[in-house]
């Protein structure tokens, strides 16, 4: 088998990890604007994106940036969204209690077109 002659399990697994590695550096991106802004004192931005995925109210850390998890959610969407799906950061938003209204702006679509999205509807339908 040749170097680029992927099977369909090897080229699921090659997609799967592009789609972690855009959504990992959206999440990062988003965290440098955060650490040099609002959430300074937080720490490197891969720091603060830890705190965030983490959630553990324990830690100073993500009392400071806890009031602005929204905000990062919202920006690492409108970052990730033109070059890979959004649909485990529009998860992550809605986790954290992000409206269907902001995820829609994030996209720049309508929320009537989000939530007739197939691939989106189910996702921001569910309660928070």
């Amino acid at each position: 088998m040749a170097f680029d002659d992927l099977s369909a399990e090897d080229l699921a697994a090659a997609s799967s990890r592009v789609a972690a590695d855009a959504l990992h550096s959206a999440r990062i991106l988003a965290a440098e604007h955060l650490v040099a802004g609002p959430g300074a004192g937080a720490g490197a931005a891969d720091s603060a994106v830890e705190v965030l995925l983490a959630r553990d109210s324990a830690d100073s850390r993500f009392e400071l940036l806890k009031a602005f998890e929204k905000a990062w959610a919202i920006l690492t969407i409108r970052i990730l969204a033109p070059v890979a799906d959004a649909a485990p950061a529009i998860q992550d938003a809605r986790a954290r209690g992000v409206t269907a209204a902001a995820i829609a702006k994030a996209l720049g679509v309508t929320q009537q077109a989000l939530y007739q999205n197939p691939r989106y509807a189910d996702m921001v339908r569910k309660p928070r």
